[in-house]
């Protein structure tokens, strides 16, 4: 993991180490029918700047596009980053990460932090109507020292999802299993139809982006497919 330098720098230092270090671009973009959805984000290892975050082991994290996050977007968002005493677990990978809510805008989505698993409210069905449709879900991943939910979600050097079939997955007390686990290019996905099908009863979807191990900009997405427990098997 990259050193989180937090500690003051002397002014030549910090600029020495702001010039060497390349800002870590994360971008999920994923066509859909209505739209695209994008996520990104970089991680830095020199004392934060204006609209940084931490991240979910406390890296500082800032947008690539800060103007995605004006405050006229962050208002049509109206996003809560943490949803009080709520969690999004996998208990199989370790994930274990504070539940979140936003909205799309505009059709696309793009979380409003880098420590929680986002549910879509304005896509699908909520938690307390998952069995009648399709939960979606959404979280940053990051590469080169950050790290977000997506990245417990992710196998770099394999390229490909690391959750396994059948691992439970809860959001919140409701309780999935994984049936499917797949590597999709950002530009393809708007082709898996079914995927983006929200009158499917009793599943959840979860996307994040697909880093790569020359830690290059992210060309592939993982959706994660499970169904409520009672389902699984069926």
């Amino acid at each position: 993991m990259a050193e989180d330098n937090r500690g003051e720098q002397p002014e030549e230092e910090r600029k020495r180490r702001k010039g060497f270090f390349i800002p870590l671009l994360i971008t999920l973009s994923v066509l859909l029918m209505l739209g695209a959805i994008g996520m990104w984000g970089y991680s830095q290892i020199f004392p934060p700047q204006e609209n940084a975050q931490r991240d979910i082991e406390g890296n500082w994290v800032v947008p690539e596009d800060p103007e995605e996050w004006t405050p006229e977007i962050i208002a049509e968002m109206d996003p809560e980053p943490e949803i009080s005493g709520k969690r999004f677990r996998v208990p199989a990978v370790g994930l274990d990460a504070p539940l979140g809510a936003m909205n799309a805008v505009k059709n696309v989505i793009n979380p409003p932090g880098f420590r929680s698993v986002f549910w879509i409210r304005n896509m699908g069905v909520s938690l307390d109507r998952a069995d009648q449709g399709t939960v979606y879900m959404a979280a940053h991943s990051l590469r080169n020292g950050g790290v977000g939910p997506g990245n417990y979600l992710i196998d770099v050097e394999n390229a490909r999802g690391k959750v396994p079939i059948g691992a439970e997955m809860y959001a919140d007390n409701v309780k999935y299993r994984v049936t499917e686990v797949i590597s999709v290019p950002k530009t393809k996905l708007d082709e898996k139809v079914e995927v983006w099908d929200a009158t499917v009863p009793g599943r959840i979807v979860v996307v994040t982006c697909l880093q790569r191990p020359n830690n290059g900009r992210s060309v592939n997405n993982i959706v994660v497919v499970g169904v409520l427990d009672a389902l699984y098997g069926q």
